[in-house]
């Protein structure tokens, strides 16, 4: 399966019952090896915002921060 998974990796997850993959998504497979680094740079969230340097401070020191980006009740 590892091969199939290197060589056509949607339709190796589909055979192994991932049923709802979108047309749209395009899937990659990466493997590290012992002298190789894989870095995945990920797009950020629409509603991404810069710490303040207050809060890197508080981050640093452990200290437990609300998250502010997500509502309190969903709905």
């Amino acid at each position: 399966m590892l091969i199939r998974l290197k060589q056509n990796p949607k339709a190796a997850l589909l055979e192994m019952g991932m049923e709802k993959i979108p047309q749209s998504v395009e899937v990659q497979v990466a493997e590290e090896e012992k002298n190789l680094w894989v870095i995945r740079l990920h797009k950020r969230p629409l509603n991404f915002k810069e710490l303040t340097e207050e809060a890197l401070e508080k981050a640093a020191a452990g200290e437990i921060q609300e998250a502010t980006c997500c509502p309190n009740n969903p709905t």
